[in-house]
């Protein structure tokens, strides 16, 4: 009963934030394994963690994939052929997937690893001293919050700590049977523990202690030392055979990593070895354990100095704990391992508790016995509101929608009752294409600076748009922050009457360059058009509006077939000004006349009325080449570039195509 809770609790889950990824380190193991998949290459090609999870991740992968093989195209979830599959390696970007069930049955195996935990939790317990010790132990453990949590994440924690888990148990087991077999099975447990995560090679220590001991008493060979030098290693390279094969990238980053959490530290989580890191830590236990844990925790721990194997577990547990308190990283998820301990010991507690009050009893009289009520009442009133907090949230978490998937819905619903047409939504949102096949009416993906440089004022249709709230950066480069300076002031111009709808927390923020948890998305309406400073550099060809023929490529933007590119909105001073365009047409060998352009500036008054003040036609050289057009401004005015193809020819039989080429746009002062 106690696994089945823990491994529902846990289920539930698995879907948290998809189709879109809110955890950092996520893809470093799920994509990683995915990309195995993919190209038949075993080689992970980056070692911050360790690779064995990585190919147990592989193994899901594959039984997913011919799971997906047999869905129909009407599933949320489907495959056609194993090329549908996109990873980060193919976007560039590293938390997106383009099926995200895929996470979701790896962040199901990281639960199995948790509520394995959980069983071998109690069997320690019940090694270690008795049931009753196991059961507490694995109860604890089941609900723990944040065992919980992050036994629904692909990533190495939870694995790592059932592996320590495992390798002390099997230690125990050859001190308590002096069976050769639970020696090796525990250094075997080392290996894959140092395999997943390099931390669980501190569980060495373990076996070492035992054998010590068993030296001590004359009870083990001399021969066994030679098990605890060469099991663990030859275990680690056979669950991650590229250590070895690709040794100069495992190398560097395994060096990287040791650089990295002792000298270097990590943005925000960088901290003072020693005692403030220790500080640190002991404050976080306490926030996730709560006082009473923290007590019995406490009499659990001074009551196994009074027990030789649960003293060797101690010292695993302190150990560990003082030489991550020497690193410069903060990450309380590197303490994971030790929840199962503390779970041990805080059965312990109540444990040593319930004997002591048992012995009590036994010298008074009857009247006296609701002692025996004591220990259970305490454990009780520790495990009922870790229960009722993890299944609450367990629930929440598995009936809940991302804040894009569910801005998605209300737009149909808002569309369906408002009469809109279309959506425009914003690209910085990276709403994903499983969201994006719920539209039930066109729509169509712009950057922000697109949207604002253009009016979604459409003649005979009503256009919905989907935004950001707030734009933030983690590394705000010059142009980043222009951007995010920018899109304020558009924001800043929107009238209330405008925003339909806000979904999702008030300032939760949409990031450029890192995954956006849960954004704040505003669900507008009747956008007029901003207008940008004149840029004085090259306009970004991804602003430009283009003809269906048009797409953008290594040459600039290939104009296939008769049409206009429309620039966005300019705010022209009264001045001088210079248009250069560099641009080319198709070869002319075959054709009589050159490829022709038209480009022309076109000036938007407040009655929405237009006015070219600009116009000329010219014909184009066969490699590209610099044009510049000046004109003036008199006033304070807004407008537009416009740049026409217009002479479009095309002869299959010659296999000859006529099309113009445009490399790059500048705009400036003079």
């Amino acid at each position: 009963m106690i696994c089945l809770t823990a491994l529902i609790i846990r289920l539930n889950r698995t879907s948290w934030g998809l189709p879109y990824l809110h955890h950092w380190d996520e893809p470093q193991v799920a994509s990683v394994a995915l990309n195995m998949m993919r190209t038949g290459d075993f080689n992970p090609h980056i070692f911050i963690y360790g690779s064995f999870y990585i190919y147990l991740n592989f193994v899901v992968d594959t039984l997913h994939y011919y799971y997906l093989m047999g869905k129909p195209e009407t599933a949320e979830s489907f495959l056609r052929n194993i090329g549908e599959i996109r990873t980060n390696r193919d976007t560039g970007w590293d938390w997106i997937i383009s099926h995200p069930s895929f996470y979701q049955w790896n962040r199901a195996l990281t639960a199995l690893f948790g509520v394995g935990t959980v069983l071998l939790v109690f069997f320690l317990g019940k090694a270690l001293r008795n049931s009753t010790t196991g059961l507490v132990a694995s109860s604890f453990l089941a609900v723990l919050p944040i065992h919980v949590q992050h036994s629904a994440f692909v990533t190495t924690d939870i694995p790592v700590a059932f592996f320590v888990v495992g390798v002390i148990l099997f230690a125990v087991l050859f001190v308590q049977r002096t069976r050769k077999i639970y020696l090796i099975l525990s250094l075997v447990s080392c290996g894959l523990a140092t395999a997943t995560k390099y931390n669980g090679a501190f569980s060495i220590l373990m076996p070492i202690l035992c054998l010590g001991w068993m030296q001590l008493k004359k009870k083990s060979k001399p021969a066994y030392w030679l098990y605890i030098l060469f099991i663990p290693a030859i275990t680690f390279f056979l669950a991650m055979p590229y250590a070895a094969l690709d040794l100069p990238t495992f190398l560097y980053y395994s060096g990287f990593q040791l650089r990295h959490y002792k000298l270097e530290g990590h943005f925000e989580a960088t901290i003072a070895p020693g005692w403030p890191h220790i500080r640190f830590q002991l404050h976080l236990f306490y926030q996730e354990l709560g006082l009473m844990a923290v007590i019995l925790l406490g009499i659990g721990l001074a009551a196994s100095f009074r027990r030789l194997l649960f003293l060797f577990t101690s010292a695993l547990l302190l150990g560990y704990f003082i030489s991550m308190g020497q690193m410069s990283i903060n990450f309380h998820r590197n303490y994971i391992l030790l929840y199962p301990l503390i779970s041990l010991l805080i059965g312990l507690g109540i444990s040593v508790i319930h004997q002591t009050l048992l012995g009590m009893s036994r010298k008074t009289s009857k009247a006296l016995n609701i002692f025996y009520g004591v220990a259970p009442a305490i454990f009780l009133i520790l495990f009922c509101p870790m229960f009722y907090h993890s299944v609450k949230e367990s629930l929440a978490i598995k009936t809940s929608l991302e804040t894009r998937t569910q801005a998605v819905l209300a737009a149909n619903n808002i569309a369906e009752k408002g009469g809109f047409s279309n959506v425009l939504i914003a690209e910085e949102l990276r709403v994903h294409e499983q969201d994006l096949r719920k539209f039930r009416l066109p729509y169509s993906v712009k950057p922000i600076e697109y949207i604002m440089g253009h009016p979604v004022i459409i003649p005979g249709q009503k256009t919905l748009c989907m935004l950001p709230e707030n734009l933030s950066a983690l590394k705000k480069s010059p142009d980043i922050k222009g951007k995010i300076f920018e899109f304020d002031r558009f924001r800043s111009r929107l009238q209330a009457e405008q925003i339909i709808r806000a979904v999702g927390p008030q300032g939760s923020v949409t990031n450029l360059d890192i995954i956006s948890t849960n954004p704040c998305v505003l669900i507008v309406q009747k956008l007029a058009a901003f207008p940008f400073q004149v840029p004085e550099t090259d306009i970004p060809l991804y602003l430009f509006e283009m003809s269906n023929q048009s797409k953008i490529s290594d040459h600039g933007i290939e104009m296939l077939s008769n049409g206009d590119l429309i620039s966005p909105i300019f705010s022209f001073a009264p001045k001088s000004y210079i248009l250069s365009v560099r641009a080319k047409g198709s070869a002319s060998d075959f054709f009589k006349e050159k490829t022709k352009m038209g480009i022309s500036i076109v000036l938007r008054r407040p009655d929405d009325k237009e006015v070219q003040i600009l116009g000329c036609t010219l014909d184009l050289a066969d490699d590209f080449s610099d044009y510049e057009f000046p004109f003036e401004i008199s006033e304070n005015e807004k407008g537009f570039l416009k740049i026409s193809f217009i002479n479009d020819l095309y002869d299959p039989h010659a296999g000859k195509d006529r099309n113009l080429y445009v490399h790059s746009e500048v705009l400036r002062s003079k």
